[in-house]
C-alpha cells in the first residue's frame, strides 16, 4: 500500500513516524475489513494500531465501521484476517547451467494486519521477522541453512502434507495453510522430501510478477524461510 491510500490519525503519524509508518503501509494488503469482514473494496481503508502487552497489530477497516485511531486501552481482535499463498521456484546453490531449485511455498500469512513491536529505546518497527524467528524460521544469510528442517516449537513439529495436487504446510498449531499446485511442484516436493517456506508480509504472492519482487524483498530481509519436511 502506498500512504495516500489509507486514513491515518494524527496520533499514528506522530507515534510511528513517518519511515515506521511506510513500512508499515508496504506491509498491508487491502482485502477484508477487520471489523465487519466484509470486502475493503476500492474506497482508502483506515488504519488503526491496537496495543496490548501481548501483540501489536495494525489493521486495515472500513472508515464506516471504524476511524483511524491508536488504542492502548483495549484491544480489537481482528476477526477475519485473509492470507494468500503460490508455490514459486527457488534457485538456492548450484551452476548457471543447473541451478539448484527448491519448491519454495510462499505465503503472506495476514494480508490485513500486521504486527509491530517497540524496542528498548520505544521505537517501533514491523515485526513480521522477529515472529517468524520464534516460530524458527531464519532471513536469507550466512546464518540459514537451506536443507535444516524447522525446529519443534512448543510441542509442535512443522511438517507438509501432499494430497494429490495439494501442498498443506503446518508451521505452528495456529499457522497452517494449504495450496493447490502444478504437478512440476508436487514432483519436486515429493523428491525433495519437503517444501521451503517463505514466511512475509512484505509480498502479496498472488499480485507478484517477476522474479525480482520477490528476490528485492528476500535481500532487504523481508522474508523468512524454513524447511519444512513432509510428514512420514
Amino acid at each position: 500500500m502506498t500512504l495516500p491510500s489509507m486514513a491515518v490519525h494524527p496520533d499514528i503519524k506522530a507515534k510511528l513516524g513517518d519511515q515506521v509508518l511506510a513500512d508499515v503501509a508496504r506491509n498491508l494488503w487491502p482485502q477484508d475489513c477487520q471489523s465487519c469482514n466484509k470486502p475493503l473494496g476500492t474506497q482508502p481503508p483506515s488504519l488503526c494500531i491496537d496495543v496490548d502487552p501481548s501483540v501489536t497489530m495494525a489493521t486495515l477497516h472500513h472508515t464506516t465501521c471504524q476511524t483511524s485511531s491508536w488504542n492502548d486501552l483495549y484491544f480489537r481482535a481482528s476477526s477475519n484476517l485473509s492470507w494468500r499463498s503460490r508455490m514459486i521456484d527457488w534457485a538456492l546453490g548450484g551452476t548457471d547451467d543447473k541451478p539448484d531449485i527448491w519448491p519454495t511455498f510462499l505465503v503472506n500469512p495476514h494480508l490485513e494486519a500486521v504486527r509491530l513491536r517497540q524496542d528498548d529505546a520505544g521505537a517501533w518497527q514491523v515485526a513480521t521477522m522477529d515472529y517468524g524467528r520464534e516460530l524458527g524460521l531464519a532471513t536469507a544469510g550466512p546464518d540459514f541453512i537451506i536443507d535444516r528442517p524447522v525446529r519443534a516449537h512448543d510441542g509442535h513439529t512443522p511438517t507438509a502434507r501432499l494430497r494429490g495436487s495439494t501442498v498443506e504446510v503446518h508451521l505452528s498449531p495456529f499457522e497452517h495453510w494449504a495450496g493447490t499446485f502444478e504437478k512440476l511442484y508436487t514432483t519436486r516436493v515429493r523428491e525433495r522430501g519437503g517444501v521451503m517456506l517463505a514466511y512475509t508480509t512484505a509480498i502479496h504472492p498472488q499480485q507478484l510478477t517477476s522474479y525480482q519482487e520477490f528476490i528485492q524483498p528476500v535481500a532487504r530481509r523481508e522474508v523468512a524461510f524454513g524447511l519444512i519436511p513432509l510428514a512420514r
